[in-house]
């Protein structure tokens, strides 16, 4: 069996080790704690896949450090959320219907804690909360609920997390991140890293704003920007949507204070990426049965065809080095250490230059084509109240 070159074992580790410190970082300290829980939830496929693809390097590359997942279905789970519709595992009627169920019995849960005097009452109390950042949606209930790895009961094989109530998801939640907790300290530990470095950026000046609103009214809204009475497919854009802009506005400014741009780097591409790869198929699936607007359509199909877009979508080598930490051999032997990150990006193809350009103009695109489409509905929603 080949052997992977130093430099390129090097790199792996160093990409898992600023991930690592991001999350642990985000998940203890103080000056966080005003971001830190929507931004887990916002951000949770992201640490899904540092943990399940972390374990894998560390097997790889240091056999004396097993790690045990004692919740790896979930973790994995989560993980392929990062996907969105980028899925080949799964159709995109499969993943839309998974979604939506999930989706269901949040609003379900939701729904339990409002006390009416009649049914209809309840058809048009707040079941879905709305978090913004600079008024742009990072994350609603919904989106959390399908992040963090729970599958409906029609799919689930889990028993842990096959019901949906206030006391079988904090033993959910709890569980995975204690998980999460250990292979991060774990990893610290092994690569000998400092938790808490003596030096950090700026504190964090970010705020999440709180918002509700009926889900019925909200999906409504966005559908018809898309396709009138599509909730599947609404929710599918507002899965697009958290993904893209807290990957753009939360990713970079908790990046900054920790010290972890490669961190950064690494989650808003893969971020675009998917993002950009699920909006082609939904381009596609459209042209086999009409599920969009023709505005819609032709917007998507422009923002897909920018030239930073198009650059980003052809880096699928850079994209699995990036999810998986593994560095081919033949891409190895091209790493360089005077370069940053050790010269990957110029290995796949083209200047570090030109691919931070092109990750921040396709970012700006993407996220702006999708604020189109939600923009009405979060503009109705009501600002939460203490």
């Amino acid at each position: 069996m080949a052997l992977t070159s130093p430099l390129a074992r090097q790199l792996e580790f160093e990409l898992l080790a600023s991930d690592v410190v991001f999350f642990a970082g985000l998940a203890v300290r103080p000056e966080l704690e005003s971001i830190r829980s929507i931004g887990l939830l916002a951000l949770m496929p992201f640490a899904a896949a540092t943990v399940v693809e972390g374990v894998g390097l560390v097997e790889r590359g240091r056999p004396s450090s097993q790690i045990r997942l004692n919740h790896e279905e979930l973790l994995r789970t989560s993980r392929l959320r990062l996907k969105v519709l980028d899925d080949d595992a799964k159709g995109f009627d499969e993943i839309l219907r998974e979604a939506s169920a999930i989706a269901a019995a949040s609003t379900g849960l939701m729904m339990k804690l409002h006390r009416g005097w009649a049914a209809w009452k309840r058809l048009i109390q707040p079941d879905l909360g709305v978090y913004l950042v600079a008024n742009r949606m990072i994350c609603t209930t919904h989106t959390a609920a399908v992040n963090i790895g729970l599958r409906s009961q029609a799919t689930q094989r889990n028993p842990a997390a096959a019901s949906f109530t206030f006391e079988t998801l904090g033993r959910h939640m709890y569980a995975v991140s204690v998980q999460m907790g250990q292979f991060f300290g774990a990893v610290l530990s092994a690569l000998q890293i400092d938790p808490a470095p003596a030096s950090f950026g700026p504190p964090p000046n970010l705020a999440i704003e709180s918002r509700d609103t009926s889900s019925g009214r909200f999906y409504s809204s966005v559908g018809r920007n898309l396709r009138a009475n599509d909730r599947a497919t609404s929710l599918l854009v507002t899965l697009m949507v958290s993904q893209t802009n807290s990957a753009r506005l939360l990713i970079p400014v908790i990046a900054s204070f920790l010290n972890t741009d490669s961190a950064a780097l690494r989650l808003r591409f893969l971020s675009v990426f998917h993002v950009t790869s699920s909006l082609q198929k939904l381009v596609d699936r459209h042209h086999l049965s009409a599920i969009l607007q023709p505005a819609a359509v032709s917007s998507t199909q422009a923002a897909l065809r920018t030239a930073d877009v198009r650059r980003i979508r052809r880096l699928r080598g850079l994209r699995n080095i990036f999810m998986h930490y593994r560095v081919p051999q033949e891409l190895g032997r091209s790493l360089r250490a005077d370069l940053p990150l050790r010269g990957v990006v110029e290995a796949a193809g083209g200047s570090f230059g030109d691919f931070v350009s092109a990750l921040d103009q396709s970012e700006m695109v993407i996220s702006d084509l999708l604020e189109g489409f939600v923009s009405e509905a979060v503009g109705r929603s009501r600002l939460t109240t203490a």
